[in-house]
């Protein structure tokens, strides 16, 4: 978990966390709170983590 947010949720893995972190950033300047999740490793699957945010 990188950023908490209300509205949506950004889960990404990579470099795409940087893109993901930036979104978020243009997101908040529009209102909207993003939470982004840094999902590094795809198996295992946090499973938890993706259900609390969804």
């Amino acid at each position: 978990m990188l950023r908490d947010g209300t509205d949506i949720t950004l889960i990404a893995n990579g470099i795409m966390v940087t893109e993901a972190l930036a979104a978020a950033r243009e997101l908040q300047q529009q209102g909207v709170s993003a939470a982004v999740i840094d999902m590094f490793t795809l198996k295992p699957l946090d499973r938890a983590l993706v259900q609390q945010y969804a």
